[in-house]
C-alpha cells in the first residue's frame, strides 16, 4: 500500500509546527508515498533521496522544484529549474565566486556586521534576535556581494517575505506573492541594465560581463540574480535563527560550544542535519522508475524529503537527538549531486560568525517570550525568537 490518506501534507499547519513524527511514519511505513491531492511522490529515506538526487538524467529539475510554483517561475537562467547542459554551463558563470576560499574574504565583513547588531541588543539587554540578527545579516551580505544599495535592504526584505509567505492547507500562492516576485524582477532587471552601462565589481557585475562574453543571453541574466537574491537569504536567516534556538533550548549542547567554540562548524553541520532549513524540492520523472516495489511513472512529480532523510534510523544513531559532537556524515540539507547549494560555503561562513559571537558576547541568553515559525512550505525557520541576553561578557575580540 503506498497510500496512507492525509499521512503527509507539505501545505498543512502540523507538517509546518513538527513534521518528524511523520517523517518517520513514512521513513518505516511508506518509503515512496502517494499524495493524490497535490499529485506528487514523497521520498523520504536518506538512500532513496541521495540516490534520487544524484540521478539527474531521470530525475530532472527542467519542470521546476517547488510545488506551488510553476516550472520557470524564477524566469530563464535560474540554474536551480535546469539540467544539464544548460545547468552546467550557467553555474558555472558563478562557481569560481563561491568557493570556500573566495567567501573566506568576506569574514572581516561579515564579523563587523554581527558585532555592531551586537552591541545594540546588548544595550537593550533583550530583542528579537531573529528579527534583529538572524534576517537581516545574510539580507547585508546577499546585497555587498550583488552590489545592491544598503538603503534597499528594508524594501528588499518585505517583498521576499511576500514570496515566501503561504496560507496554511492550501496550495494556492497568495495574490502578494506574485506581486513582490514581480517588484523583484522589475528592481533586478534594472540594475542588470545598469552594471551592462557602467561595470562594478559585484556579482550582477560578473553576470552582466557573461552576456557580453556569450556565455549567457540577457533574458537568463534574469532568473540567475533573482536565484541569487532569493535562495541567498531566507535560507541563510533560517539556519541561524534554528540555531540559535536550538542552543538555547539545549543548555548542555550549548555550554560545550561556549567551553570550546573550535566545535562551532561541526555543530553548524549538526544543526543542518537535525533542522534543515529547505525541508524539500521536487523532481520530476523523465522515465518510469521501479522502487520498493513500486512503478513511478514517467512526467510524475517526485518529493526529495531531505529534512526526513537527515533523520533517517537507517544512517544516524538516535537521530531524533541534537548533538552538537555528532559523528560527522554528509547529510542532505544542501541537497546533493550536482545541485548541491553553490552558496553553501557563504551560509556555513555567516552561521558560524554568528554563532561564534552571540556565543562569546552573551553565552546565557534565554527565549525571552513566544517564537514564531515561518509561515512555509518548503523552508523551516524562525521568524520571531525574542531573547533576554543576560549581562554581556566584556572581553577582547579577535579581528
Amino acid at each position: 500500500m503506498i497510500e496512507a490518506t492525509g499521512l503527509y501534507d507539505p501545505f498543512t499547519h502540523t507538517v509546518w509546527d513538527d513534521p518528524y513524527p511523520v517523517y518517520r511514519q513514512l521513513r518505516d511505513g511508506y518509503p515512496v508515498y502517494r499524495n493524490v491531492a497535490r499529485d506528487c511522490w514523497v521520498l523520504s529515506r536518506y538512500a532513496d533521496i541521495q540516490a534520487a538526487s544524484r540521478a539527474v538524467a531521470i530525475f530532472s529539475n527542467a519542470e521546476g522544484v517547488d510545488l506551488d510554483l510553476p516550472p520557470g517561475y524564477l524566469g530563464p537562467g535560474s540554474f536551480l529549474d535546469a539540467d544539464p547542459p544548460d545547468h552546467t554551463r550557467l553555474r558555472r558563470i558563478l562557481h569560481e565566486h563561491f568557493t570556500p576560499k573566495v567567501i573566506g574574504h568576506l569574514e572581516s565583513l561579515v564579523r563587523t556586521r554581527v558585532r555592531r547588531i551586537l552591541d545594540d541588543m546588548l544595550a537593550r539587554g533583550e530583542g528579537d534576535i531573529a528579527d534583529i540578527l538572524a534576517f537581516p545579516l545574510p539580507m547585508f551580505t546577499v546585497l555587498a556581494l550583488m552590489g545592491l544599495p544598503e538603503e534597499d535592504g528594508p524594501q528588499l526584505r518585505a517583498w521576499l517575505d511576500a514570496t515566501a509567505l503561504r496560507t496554511p492547507g492550501s496550495a494556492a500562492r497568495p495574490p502578494e506573492c506574485d506581486a513582490a516576485h514581480d517588484a523583484l524582477a522589475r528592481y533586478v532587471d534594472r540594475l542588470l541594465d545598469d552594471r551592462m552601462r557602467r561595470p562594478g565589481e559585484d556579482l550582477l557585475t560578473v553576470i552582466a560581463t557573461a552576456v557580453a562574453d556569450g556565455r549567457i543571453t540577457r533574458a537568463e541574466t534574469h532568473g540567475m540574480s533573482l536565484l541569487l537574491l532569493t535562495a541567498g537569504w531566507e535560507t541563510t536567516a533560517s539556519l541561524i535563527s534554528t540555531a540559535l534556538y536550538l542552543l538555547a533550548r539545549y543548555p548542555d549542547e550549548r555550554r560545550l560550544l561556549v567551553a570550546e567554540p573550535a566545535n562551532i562548524p561541526a555543530a553548524i553541520e549538526e544543526i543542518l542535519r537535525f533542522e534543515a532549513p529547505v525541508q524539500y524540492l521536487h523532481r520530476t520523472t523523465t522515465q518510469d522508475v521501479e522502487l520498493h516495489d513500486t512503478i513511478l511513472p514517467r512526467g510524475d512529480r517526485v518529493v526529495l524529503l531531505y529534512a526526513s532523510g537527515n533523520r533517517d534510523e537507517r544512517v544516524w544513531d538516535r537521530p531524533d537527538r541534537f548533538v552538537v559532537r555528532r559523528e560527522p556524515k554528509r547529510h542532505l540539507a544542501f541537497g546533493d549531486g550536482i545541485h548541491h547549494c553553490i552558496g553553501a560555503p557563504l551560509a556555513r561562513l555567516e552561521a558560524r560568525i554568528a554563532l561564534e559571537e552571540v556565543l562569546g558576547a552573551a553565552p546565557g541568553y534565554e527565549i525571552a517570550g513566544p517564537i514564531e515559525r515561518l509561515q512555509a512550505h518548503v523552508l523551516r525557520g524562525i521568524r520571531r525568537l525574542p531573547v533576554a541576553l543576560g549581562a554581556p561578557i566584556l572581553r577582547a575580540r579577535s579581528a
